[in-house]
């Protein structure tokens, strides 16, 4: 068996990773809302009396004549108990499909934002999905390219609509209420855009080192603006 090696791209995509997913935002799959995955009760805060209900299990008929004689001189058998999760339990917290992203930016960003306390934060992962999924196309070649040693990567562009998404992640990378976001996302926002001036200033601002650091002040110094692969 042949096991993929983790990927991490500079856009925030990562590939074959044994992780779940770090998005803040989760979806209630009953009541159909977004939820901060902080606000989720976990499982392990329930006490034992709060999870189950403890019902009775009716005694199922005998199979055979014997068994039913002694049934009726002996008795009916003691009832048997068994423990069930309780119908009042919240409803399950999971990974918002992917299809709905675009839907449920725009259903956000109708809906008066500004009374939404999580409103900046769920419109950040919405929009760093679209973000990841509008540069899925280049990924395969860059990744050809990458393995066969090509001096330079394949051509690079970014759509109108591309842009407008990317000048909205900076603004709200840089908002108080999303202040937990890994900070080399908003270097490769402003990198994306061609804007390698901003990107250098955030990148002087990221509290890190090593490789992830040295890769993109790499690209930023050879001016290029295509999503990369860490190494």
């Amino acid at each position: 068996m042949n096991f993929m090696a983790m990927e991490s791209w500079t856009d925030g995509y990562q590939a074959y990773s044994l992780m779940p997913r770090s998005e803040y935002m989760r979806y209630c799959t009953s009541c159909d809302q977004l939820y901060d995955r902080s606000e989720a009760i976990r499982i392990n805060q329930l006490t034992e009396e709060e999870m189950h209900d403890t019902v009775e299990l009716p005694a199922s008929p005998p199979r055979h004549w014997l068994a039913a004689a002694w049934r009726k001189a002996a008795g009916a058998p003691a009832p048997k108990w068994e423990k069930k999760l309780k119908d009042s339990l919240p409803p399950p917290v999971a990974w918002l499909p992917l299809a709905q992203t675009q839907k449920r930016l725009e259903t956000l960003v109708e809906n008066a934002p500004d009374k939404n306390p999580k409103a900046a934060l769920f419109e950040l992962e919405l929009r760093i999905r679209l973000w990841q999924q509008g540069n899925d196309w280049y990924r395969e070649g860059y990744l050809h390219a990458r393995k066969t040693g090509a001096t330079v990567p394949p051509e690079w562009s970014v759509s109108d609509a591309q842009a407008q998404n990317l000048r909205r992640i900076t603004d709200l990378l840089q908002d108080p209420k999303t202040k937990s976001h890994d900070q080399f996302l908003l270097v490769d926002a402003y990198r994306e855009l061609g804007d390698f001036d901003k990107a250098a200033l955030a990148l002087n601002k990221v509290d890190a080192s090593g490789t992830w650091l040295n890769y993109q002040k790499t690209l930023i110094e050879k001016r290029m603006s295509h999503v990369g692969l860490y190494p």
